[in-house]
């Protein structure tokens, strides 16, 4: 008896059924563990490049975030709000940088420390990093809003 194989699975299933699905939901997550799986399935779902709104992590929240947050630590706990589910998510792209700053609509705006003038927002799920040149005034107690 022959075996079923899950990366020859139609194009149309995979697009209009399941990855549609993942990102009406907002379990960008999902959608991300999807394209994983295989070349064939990457190829059939669109790829997550800028800032396109069908991959925001909307209702996700990050949990764990505090002001002195510094480079150390480069996992985040983030929760969503429409379904309850936790997740930790490894960041590497904190290393860089010395603050989480803000948490918005999933999105996390972050500088590089108090005296520099480079502040970028990511994408936790996709990783995807939007870079500004620009200065937040006090750092201890900022507060920014995101609007995509």
């Amino acid at each position: 008896m022959a075996t079923a194989d899950w990366t020859s699975l139609p194009r149309v299933l995979i697009i209009n059924r399941v990855a549609d699905l993942f990102l009406a939901t907002s379990d960008i997550d999902y959608y991300m563990s999807l394209r994983a799986v295989c070349h064939n399935w990457r190829a059939a779902t669109a790829q997550p490049r800028g800032m396109d709104s069908r991959f925001h992590p909307r209702h996700w929240i990050m949990l764990d975030m505090h002001e002195n947050w510094r480079v150390a630590v480069v996992s985040r706990l983030f929760l969503n709000l429409a379904t309850g589910r936790f997740l930790t998510i490894d960041l590497p792209v904190l290393q860089d940088h010395s603050n989480v700053v803000a948490s918005s609509d999933g999105l996390l705006v972050v500088e590089e420390d108090c005296d520099a003038a480079y502040v970028c927002i990511v994408n936790p799920f996709t990783r995807f990093v939007v870079n500004f040149i620009l200065t937040l005034p006090y750092c201890r107690h900022t507060s920014v809003a995101v609007a995509c």
